[in-house]
C-alpha cells in the first residue's frame, strides 16, 4: 500500500485523526463509461466506493482507480444485465466523521451498494444497516465488517492477514517469536490475531510484544529489544511508511531469522527503501499476487488497471478493490427482477453455491457458512486464508498454494 497502504496504516491511524466534515465525489468511473451509460436502455444502478485520496499520511487512491475500471469495463460489456453502473467515489480522508458522512451519503442517494472499499473506523455500518444496504467486499480493517448482517467480506482482512503471519513463523520453525507493533487499537488486535493463531497452531508461550510508535523517525531500541532472549522470528505489525525502517533496523540489529509481513506492506516503494533487506522476507497475502501471470483474475485485473490508469499501483488496495467489485458484480447477475439495495441484500444472504471470485476463489455468503470464529459472524470457514509469499528480487511471489486455517 504504500503508505498507502496499509490497511494496518489506516488502522494505525485511527487513534490520531482529526475529526472533519465529509466530501465526496461522483463518478461515472472513466470517461469510457459514460456513453455506456448514456446508451444503455435500462436503468443505471448507483454504487459507492469509500476511499482515502490525498491524505499525506496515507491515501489509497488506486483503489478507486480499481472500482472505475472495473465500472468502465462492465459497462463496455452492457453493464449488470443491461443495467449500467453509476459509481460515486467517496473521500473518507482518514476522518472519522467525513467516513461516517459517506455512509450517511450512500443512504441519501440510495446507492444499492457500498463495494471494496477501506475503512477506518466503521461507525458509520449501523446506517448501512438501518437502510438495508449492504457493504461487499471491504478491505477487513474493522471489526463492524466482520459483525454486521449486512456486511459481506470476500476474504479474511486483518484477522486472515496475522493469522498468516503467525503460521509463516510456525511453518519456518520459529518457536520464539516476537512481534513488533504500533501504538494504536488496530494494532493490539493484530497482535491478539497472531496470538490466537500461534497458539491454535501448536506454538508454545506467548509471543513476545515490542511496541513500536509510529511518530518515530527509527526504531533501533526496538529492535535490539526484539532479538534478545533467543527471538527466532518476528512478525511485523504497523503501518506502511514504518515498515522500512522497522526490517532496516531489525537487520542491523544482527537479526537474520525470518521476519513476516502482510501483502499490503509490499509495493515498489517499500521494497525499494528496504533494498537489500527486502529479499527473502515472508509475506502473509490474502489474494493472488500481481506476479501470478498465470492467474486469469491476475490478468483481468491487470488488463484493465492498465487501460484505466496504467501509472496506478497495482498492490493490494487496488486488488482489494477489484475483488470486492467482482463479488458485487456476479451476485448482482444473478438477481431476475429490479437490482436494489433490497433485492441484492437478499441474493448475497443466498449464495449457498459457491461463486469463484478472480482473485480469491470461492466464496459463499457468511449466511450459508459457519463462522470458525464466533466472535466474527461474517467471517465464512472458506475465507479464513492466506496465501504464504515471499519477496525475491524485488518482487512479491507466492510459494505455496491457499492455505485454509479453519478446521
Amino acid at each position: 500500500m504504500s503508505i498507502r497502504k496499509r490497511l494496518q496504516c489506516c488502522l494505525a491511524l485511527a487513534g490520531v485523526v482529526m475529526l472533519g466534515l465529509a466530501g465526496c465525489s461522483s463518478s461515472g468511473s472513466s470517461s469510457g463509461s459514460s456513453a455506456a451509460v448514456a446508451s444503455a436502455a435500462k436503468s443505471p444502478i448507483k454504487v459507492m466506493i469509500i476511499a482515502v485520496l490525498s491524505n499525506p499520511a496515507f491515501s489509497d487512491p488506486e483503489a478507486a482507480v480499481a472500482a472505475q475500471a472495473y465500472v468502465k469495463e462492465a459497462n463496455a460489456s452492457g453493464g449488470i444485465s443491461g443495467h449500467p453502473i453509476n459509481l460515486e467515489v467517496c473521500d473518507s480522508n482518514l476522518d472519522p466523521n467525513k467516513e461516517t458522512a459517506c455512509f450517511q451519503k450512500a443512504v441519501t442517494d440510495h446507492v444499492v451498494a457500498v463495494v471494496g472499499s477501506f475503512l477506518l473506523f466503521g461507525t458509520g455500518m449501523k446506517l448501512l444497516q438501518a437502510a438495508g444496504i449492504p457493504f461487499i467486499g471491504g478491505n477487513g480493517t474493522t471489526l463492524a465488517e466482520f459483525t454486521s448482517p449486512i456486511s459481506f467480506p470476500a476474504d479474511s482482512g486483518e484477522i486472515g492477514w496475522y493469522y498468516g503471519e503467525a503460521a509463516l513463523l510456525k511453518h519456518a520453525g520459529v518457536t520464539k517469536p516476537a512481534i513488533m507493533y504500533c501504538d494504536t487499537a488496530a494494532c493490539d488486535l493484530s497482535v491478539q490475531y497472531a496470538q490466537d493463531e500461534w497458539t491454535q497452531s501448536g506454538g508454545t508461550g506467548a509471543i513476545k510484544k515490542v511496541l513500536a510508535p509510529l511518530a518515530q523517525a527509527q526504531y533501533t531500541a526496538q529492535a535490539a529489544d526484539t532479538v534478545t532472549g533467543g527471538t527466532n522470528g518476528v512478525m511485523m505489525a504497523s503501518a506502511t511508511q514504518a515498515i522500512p525502517k522497522m526490517v532496516t533496523d531489525l537487520r542491523q540489529a544482527s537479526f537474520t531469522g525470518p521476519v513476516a509481513l502482510i501483502d499490503s506492506f509490499v509495493d515498489s516503494s517499500t521494497v525499494s527503501a528496504m533494498g537489500s533487506y527486502a529479499n527473502g522476507l515472508l509475506v502473509s497475502g490474502l489474494l493472488d499476487p500481481v506476479t501470478q501471470a498465470s492467474s486469469p483474475g491476475v490478468e483481468a485485473f491487470v488488463k484493465a488497471m492498465n487501460s484505466e490508469s496504467p501509472s496506478a499501483p497495482k498492490d493490494g488496495l487496488a486488488e482489494h478493490s477489484w475483488n470486492g467489485f467482482d463479488l458485487f458484480g456476479q451476485v448482482a447477475k444473478t438477481i431476475s427482477g429490479d437490482i436494489t439495495a433490497a433485492s441484492l441484500l437478499k441474493a448475497l444472504q443466498n449464495v449457498t453455491t459457491p461463486i469463484t471470485l478472480g482473485l480469491s476463489g470461492p466464496w459463499v455468503s457468511p449466511n450459508a457458512s459457519n463462522a470458525p470464529i464466533s466472535q466474527y459472524p461474517r467471517l465464512s470457514k472458506d475465507a479464513l486464508s492466506y496465501i504464504p509469499e515471499k519477496i525475491e528480487g524485488g518482487q512479491l511471489v507466492a510459494t505455496g498454494s491457499r492455505v485454509y486455517l479453519a478446521s
